[in-house]
């Protein structure tokens, strides 16, 4: 998956080349669309390599809109303004990129080097466009329409998946190429079966990926939808992203789906989350005393669907806890020898504690809560409407429904686009709700159909 070979079929070349134009012709606030669909259309397997670095298509795509979103022009709204969360989340690139380098200095240092460059930019440059993008309230009809079709085009590619006996479109894109580690084919012709089910996966590197961002759609297609922004489009995104999610016959999306239900859910209680929070943490401790297992061994008891990996999950958990010596300071390279399988860290919470330590932990789980607390400052303001409360209740939906969902699957491949774009509009909600375009009202601009 990381050789430094250029992979790029003409047509994805063509569709970059008008991708890039089509950005930096079109107004600014356009500027979030085509990493969006490149992300979810364009397998991650498609690259150019330059001087030792693989620049996948997404990563092309995305320095060309955040050179349109930094120089562009026209200035929708106010701008930028760091927040609390933007700076956890260079704290924690920095750290754990910093321990990633110290592990391998000698090793490969430069190697190291290269490859956190290459991660932080990932992370950093897509985050960053969606906060610097997001100043208006008029990115948001447009963000749920691409965000639509995304859904809709995830849907029908899995559902010819599932009734072509898991024959995948997207093979022919990277089907050969196989996972460094792990050594199965990132995108294979024909998608694997578990227990007579069929793991659609359609672009992504892996079903439960596809199924992830699928249920974290779920939440703000339906605020949109009961709020009557873009209805129809929004309510076409609904039911697509329940077939995203079911299609890819995995547990874990189907846990995050709940999740979102949950927290939606949780709305009735939005002026006593404090109090939920602690009786959620107290809850823990109370398992933990009565239990004959430990609280996390709840992760292998939660799996929905036969043949899910529930235990190896459990299990990771379990050895990062007696292995705590070999990773607590900077991280560790290997974690194959506590087990089998192990060496497939399927835990973000974890992978964040094996890349940076602690300290790399803690900033990873902080960013988490950052993030989530915005949607309370929108809550408990009077300064808004009660469709922008809700508004910024979807996303932090959206977002918890991803915490819990990297409970069982670290970000890799182009789900982290989703991610760090859930997170960075759930931070900006605060402005650009306040912000309608120059000249129109406010519930306008958010009701058009």
């Amino acid at each position: 998956m990381h050789t430094e070979t250029t992979i790029l079929a003409p047509e994805i070349a063509i569709l970059l080349v008008i991708s890039s134009i089509l950005t930096i012709l079109l107004p600014r606030r356009y500027a979030i669309v085509f990493p969006i669909l490149i992300a979810a259309f364009v397998p991650i397997t498609q690259r150019l390599a330059v001087v030792g670095l693989n620049l996948h298509a997404i990563r092309l795509i995305v320095l060309i809109a955040l050179a349109k979103v930094l120089f562009a022009k026209e200035m929708d709204g106010e701008r930028f303004r760091w927040q609390k969360a933007d700076k956890v989340l260079l704290w924690w690139v920095a750290v754990s990129s910093l321990a990633y380098v110290v592990l391998r200095l000698g090793v490969s240092p430069m190697g190291a080097i290269l490859n956190r460059l290459s991660v932080a930019y990932d992370i950093l440059g897509v985050y960053f466009l969606f906060r610097v993008a997001c100043v208006n309230r008029a990115v948001l009809p447009l963000l749920i329409r691409t965000l639509a079709v995304v859904a809709v085009g995830l849907s029908m590619f899995m559902l010819i998946e599932q009734t072509n006996d898991g024959w995948n479109f997207f093979s022919r894109y990277g089907g050969s190429i196989r996972h460094s580690i792990v050594g199965f084919e990132i995108i294979p012709e024909y998608s694997y079966v578990r227990d007579g089910k069929i793991r659609a996966q359609a672009s992504f590197v892996h079903p439960i990926l596809a199924g992830t961002v699928g249920a974290s759609l779920f939440s703000i297609f339906l605020v949109c939808w009961r709020q009557r922004i873009v209805s129809w489009i929004s309510f076409v995104g609904l039911v697509s992203s329940l077939v995203v999610v079911f299609a890819s016959s995995s547990s874990g999306p189907i846990l995050s789906l709940v999740a979102a239900i949950i927290s939606l859910a949780a709305w009735r209680l939005r002026y006593r989350m404090k109090l939920v929070t602690w009786a959620i943490a107290s809850a823990v401790v109370v398992l933990q005393l009565v239990m004959t297992a430990p609280v996390w061994a709840l992760i292998w008891r939660a799996s929905i669907l036969t043949g899910s990996t529930g235990y190896h999950r459990y299990a990771l958990i379990d050895n990062a806890i007696k292995n705590l010596s070999e990773w607590w300071l900077v991280g560790t390279q290997n974690t194959a020898h506590w087990g089998f399988f192990q060496f497939d860290v399927t835990n973000q919470y974890l992978a964040a504690g094996f890349q940076g330590g602690i300290i790399g932990l803690f900033l990873f789980v902080m960013f988490l809560y950052c993030v989530l607390r915005r949607a309370g400052e929108v809550v408990h303001s009077s300064s808004y409407t009660e469709q922008d409360r809700w508004i910024s209740w979807a996303f932090a939906s959206a977002a918890f429904s991803y915490a819990i969902g990297v409970i069982g699957v670290s970000i890799f491949g182009s789900i982290y686009v989703f991610f760090y774009m859930s997170a960075a509009v759930l931070v900006s909600s605060p402005e650009f709700l306040k912000n309608s375009e120059i000249g129109e009202p406010a519930n306008q601009v958010l009701n058009k159909r």
